[in-house]
């Protein structure tokens, strides 16, 4: 019997461990796709993000780069003294440091005083020459102190010019009157430009010239473009950036920051004006490319790309984590296996060689010690029974020994019970202890059948509820009870059950019923009965037991009961039943006691007035079966 119960245990370790560790990858599997995906998304999200800082951060260049301009232009003149030959020194300095296309100087009758020139951009050249006009008016109102845009400014001049190259001058007219001093993009014609219209003061403070600077915008932003390629390699190598020039046939790009040649083959024709989130594989790696739109730089589409570096460290976490939880569960189940051998098989081995000795009427055996656990208390027992002569006798002082010496109190709550067997040997059981200063475990049950083989059967309940390894949860000790019945014997043994802890400082607890008569809950009038199914202890099922909690904070009492209480039959033949029972409750307390003993425990009143009860009922009838009362209650109980 033990070999197969070993292998049994085995099987079950090895299937238990099965299954979590199929489990463990199943959700091993989901975790790492759903971290894939999240980690995806986080590169896209920051990719995104980061084309929209670049592009930003262009409008502070535009401005940091005015700035520079403008303190380029700052002269240092005398009175009396031509500042043209200073603004040339600025302006070669300039074309020296800032490369623009080309600059004019406009004296103060609009015409052109000075040229360099790196391009050839008539069209603009065209549409400053017909405004010579306009400048020199603008140099003249500048001078005065009066607002520019009171004045015409010759209009009806300039628009006949203007129309004449198919220019709108309105548009010419607001270049200079809003944009004076500051750097702005405009068109003409397929013209795209930055400049800057710059009036050039004496030491008087007098307008003397005009200066016009003129980039092409392009040129602008692909130098910008360069010079975050170059903070990201320095700052940021998470990222690698990509940028091509916007024209009808242009779409590859023109520039990498790093792995130019892996990187140029991934994107090929990907730059394009929709906004992009993609990845591809690349010779064995993964690359994320993403692009958003930008409303800043205009001439030149650029995205951002990353490598799988980061998927693969997460990847390489969860493979870890998941080694590492392996790797305990493994333990765990060795440990357990262990544990069992030595705390649960070996006390049942010899305890089952003490019940084969006692079959045989072996009373010269002895079983072994097994500690100072409640196995090892059991095994004690077994041997006083052994050594005895009177094998009923002997089992009746065991019975005996099995049951609470006396009443429990604890925080104001009072525990006892009463059995009343049939014979000398019964098959009912109650029990109580605590499990620490605020909790207190109570057990209550009716095993199948009667004599020695009863009397064996709660002891093994009592041993396996008293063990040192229980969890103390009422559900999962039911279970543990039917394991050890179901693996122990081979004809089928069961045993009705109700398990409880109680919290006598918040006065609740939680019970689990396995197929024992519902406990009743009492409270002044009204009787509560509480239903909680379930299957005897002994039975194999798969159903897992349930659990309830119950509140009697508010002055309530507890009553847990066999079924010989309510199934005895009165004088007149009547089964007692549980109507008659639940209408005695409420007044039981106030009943005189049983005993005239002042000091008596309240919940012994309880349960003596409700012998009394009982037996005024029967009379002479005999008993037919063991009954057994459990009641629980406050120490000075007022209903």
């Amino acid at each position: 019997m033990l070999k197969n119960m070993k292998l049994q245990l085995a099987l079950l370790l090895a299937i238990t461990e099965f299954i979590l560790l199929l489990f463990i990858f199943s959700m091993f599997n989901k975790s790492l796709e759903e971290k894939i995906r999240v980690t995806e998304q986080n590169i896209y999200d920051s990719q995104v993000k980061k084309i929209q800082e670049i592009d930003q951060m262009f409008l502070e260049e535009i401005g940091l780069f005015e700035s520079r301009i403008k303190k380029e232009l700052q002269l240092n003149t005398s009175e009396n003294v031509d500042i043209k030959p200073e603004i040339i020194k600025s302006l070669e300095r300039i074309f020296a440091h800032y490369d623009p296309l080309f600059a004019e100087l406009f004296g103060e009758n609009g015409k052109g005083a000075y040229l360099i020139s790196k391009g050839d951009e008539k069209i603009i050249k065209k549409a400053f020459k017909i405004m010579e006009s306009s400048l020199a008016s603008l140099i003249n109102e500048l001078n005065s102190e009066t607002k520019v845009a009171a004045f015409d400014f010759k209009k009806q001049l300039i628009t006949v010019a203007a129309e004449s190259y198919g220019l709108n001058s309105e548009y010419i007219f607001s270049l200079f009157t809003q944009n004076l001093g500051k750097m702005k993009s405009f068109e003409i014609f397929d013209s795209h430009s930055i400049a800057i219209l710059n009036p050039m003061k004496d030491y008087h403070g007098k307008v003397r010239y005009l200066l016009l600077l003129v980039w092409q915008p392009w040129f602008v932003e692909r130098e910008y473009l360069k010079q975050v390629m170059r903070k990201l390699e320095i700052s940021d190598s998470s990222h690698s950036l990509f940028f091509s020039y916007k024209t009808k046939t242009a779409n590859s790009p023109e520039k990498w920051i790093r792995n130019s040649s892996d990187i140029s083959l991934i994107i090929s024709s990907n730059c394009r004006e929709v906004p992009l989130c993609r990845k591809t594989v690349h010779q064995g790696r993964t690359y994320y490319l993403s692009r958003s739109p930008v409303t800043k730089i205009k001439r030149y589409r650029f995205g951002l790309i990353d490598n799988d570096q980061q998927i693969l460290d997460e990847v390489s976490k969860l493979r870890q984590k998941l080694l590492v939880t392996v790797l305990i569960i493994s333990i765990i189940v060795l440990f357990s296996w262990i544990l069992m051998k030595k705390i649960l098989l070996r006390p049942f081995d010899c305890l089952s060689s003490g019940v084969l000795a006692l079959n045989e009427r072996n009373f010269d055996f002895r079983v072994e010690p097994l500690g100072k656990d409640e196995f090892g208390r059991l095994a004690q027992a077994f041997n006083e029974m052994l050594e005895s002569i009177q094998d009923l006798e002997v089992t009746r002082t065991l019975q005996e020994t099995i049951f609470p010496e006396k009443t429990l109190v604890q925080n104001g709550w009072e525990f006892s019970g009463k059995c009343l067997p049939i014979s000398e040997v019964g098959g009912d059981y109650y029990d109580f202890f605590e499990i620490d200063r605020q909790k207190v475990l109570f057990v209550i049950g009716d095993a199948v059948g009667h004599g020695i083989s009863a009397a064996l059967l709660v002891g093994m309940v009592k041993a396996a509820v008293f063990h040192p390894e229980n969890s103390f949860e009422p559900k999962k000790i039911l279970a543990h009870i039917t394991a050890i019945l179901a693996s122990v014997f081979k004809k089928r043994r069961m045993m009705r059950c109700m398990i409880g802890i109680f919290d006598t400082a918040s006065s609740t607890m939680r019970i689990s019923n396995a197929g024992h008569c519902f406990p009743l809950v009492v409270n002044k009038n009204e009787v509560r009965e509480i239903s909680l199914p379930g299957f005897p202890a002994g039975v194999k099922i798969r159903n897992e037991y349930l659990e309830q909690t119950i509140d009697l904070s508010d002055q309530q009492w507890f009553l847990g009961y066999s079924d010989g209480l309510v199934e005895s039959s009165d004088a007149e033949g009547n089964m007692i039943g549980y109507s008659r029972l639940a209408e005695i409750l409420p007044e039981i307390n106030s009943m005189n006691p049983a005993k005239s003993d002042s000091e008596m425990q309240e919940s012994m009143v309880i349960i003596n007035n409700l012998f009394s009860w009982h037996k005024s009922l029967v009379q002479s009838v005999k008993q037919k079966d063991d009954i057994t009362l459990l009641a629980i209650c406050r120490e000075r109980m007022t209903l």
